[in-house]
């Protein structure tokens, strides 16, 4: 597996460096790389196979935690750094 060996507590504010798929049309092979990433907002969930961050938490008094939510699979973490 890749990426961090522990993760912070869950609330935690997070930056994550991550890298995504990316599709190369009509263009040059040396032009067909995945890309790097950064995502920053709280740690919400810490799943076996992923995490979520959550970039905007709304005020809503129901039950679940409502907002904007990024997963991110584990495999393409490359580090969560506190911020």
């Amino acid at each position: 597996m890749r990426g961090p060996r522990r993760l912070p507590k869950l609330g935690t504010l997070v930056a994550v460096d991550w890298v995504d798929i990316t599709a190369s049309v009509n263009s040059n092979l040396s032009e067909a790389t995945p890309a790097k990433c950064v995502t920053t907002g709280r740690l919400v969930k810490k799943a076996d196979d992923f995490v979520v961050i959550a970039t905007s938490i709304f005020d809503d008094p129901g039950p679940d935690l409502c907002g904007d939510f990024v997963a991110i699979p584990v495999g393409v973490l490359v580090a969560i750094r506190r911020i």
